[in-house]
């Protein structure tokens, strides 16, 4: 477990002359040490919502409430932007789950929406009608074949800017501010492997990232300089989970056998979370019901607090630095006035109205974590 100290911190404020008194506030919470202050989420699909929780499984929190039925998501790095697919269109929603912008542009039905790491771009893959020509043997003027082919495009989260990528794309995922994608192989049975695109985003592929002469590669999540693959067919959509080496495009270890999918890397590059018969696990261990688990970090929160008067209640701004409990009591002359608790699914600030009683005052906010991450 990540070692834990107890820290307190006191803060005076002053208020208005009218009020003529001061306020004293005491935060006593379990903080990680310092050089580890980091909260970690897991953004998954719970039915046809979007949900958040800790990476062992506590602290869920159903992030969407519209009614809609979400097929797909993806989140930046810090998890406070995520790029969902809603009804077959693409948008993007913050960390808490509201809508930053409404359905984005498309071509054709959307299947996949890809936010870079930084939350600056996103990348999606439509289904496009087309008709491919009639098969060879075929009488003179048969008519074409119509059916649907998935292509890539990539814009701004805001749905500018965008531009067609490559077509017969299967997946694709974001190395850094890198973009890449499924390439099918030279040779029988053409099997899918994960390429680089280069910077301007040019139909053809850089080089090749993994690559597996006799199977599909797809559902690529990427550390550093590994990118860990589902190994099967395309059409299956599970197999076994792979690392590979994308210096060498050649794998490295495989990371579990039977059907799993949706790989994804703890932000140390220690574990990886995946999913399984509508299952998430976190290595060997079942930590949640749901499906295409995300994991995201952002620092957590710095020990703070901040009171202010209102005529009848008072706000105490309080510090919860990983995913659990905060508690706030406010004390009038000596005794209990008010109390508070506010569950917190990842570290962050969080502010709380309190009725403001008479005499003296004195808030106290003790955190209590529900979920330490093993490291």
């Amino acid at each position: 477990m990540r070692a834990l100290a107890s820290m307190s911190l006191t803060v005076a404020a002053c208020v208005s002359p009218g009020v003529g008194r001061i306020l004293a506030a005491t935060i006593v919470v379990l903080a990680v040490l310092p050089g580890d202050a980091w909260a970690d989420a897991l953004i998954y699909r719970c039915g046809t919502n979007v949900c958040r929780a800790a990476p062992d499984g506590s602290a869920k929190k159903r992030l969407t409430r519209d009614g809609g039925t979400y097929t797909w998501v993806s989140a930046s790095r810090d998890g406070s932007r995520l790029a969902v697919v809603r009804s077959t269109f693409a948008r993007v929603l913050d960390g808490r789950g509201n809508a930053l912008t409404g359905n984005l542009p498309r071509g054709g039905t959307a299947v996949i929406a890809e936010i870079a790491p930084d939350g600056s771009r996103m990348a999606t893959v439509e289904l496009l009608p087309e008709i491919a020509p009639a098969p060879v043997g075929s009488p003179p003027g048969s008519p074409g074949i119509s059916g649907l082919m998935p292509y890539l495009f990539v814009m701004r989260p805001d749905g500018t800017a965008r531009d067609s990528v490559a077509r017969a794309v299967v997946d694709t995922a974001w190395l850094g501010d890198r973009l890449t994608r499924t390439d099918s192989g030279d040779m029988s049975p053409f099997a899918l492997g994960i390429c680089l695109l280069p910077a301007d985003l040019d139909f053809a592929c850089e080089r090749d990232l993994a690559r597996d002469a006799t199977r599909d590669l797809f559902n690529p999540a990427f550390h550093e300089d590994q990118v860990a693959v589902v190994r099967s067919t395309a059409e299956s959509g599970a197999g076994e989970i792979v690392v590979y080496d994308t210096d060498t495009a050649a794998p490295i270890r495989t990371v579990t056998g039977g059907a799993a999918a949706e790989p994804t890397w703890s932000p140390d590059g220690r574990r990886i979370a995946y999913e399984r018969g509508g299952r998430i696990y976190v290595g060997k261990r079942r930590v949640l019901r749901g499906r295409q688990p995300v994991w995201t970090t952002a620092p957590a929160c710095r020990n703070r607090v901040r009171l202010r008067l209102r005529p009848h209640t008072v706000i105490v701004t309080a510090c919860a630095p990983q995913p659990g409990r905060l508690t706030i009591t406010l004390r009038a002359d000596g005794r209990r006035a008010g109390r508070k608790t506010v569950h917190t699914p990842t570290g962050r600030v969080v502010k709380v109205r309190l009725r403001r009683p008479a005499g003296h005052l004195r808030a106290r906010a003790r955190f209590r974590q529900l979920a330490a991450t093993v490291r």
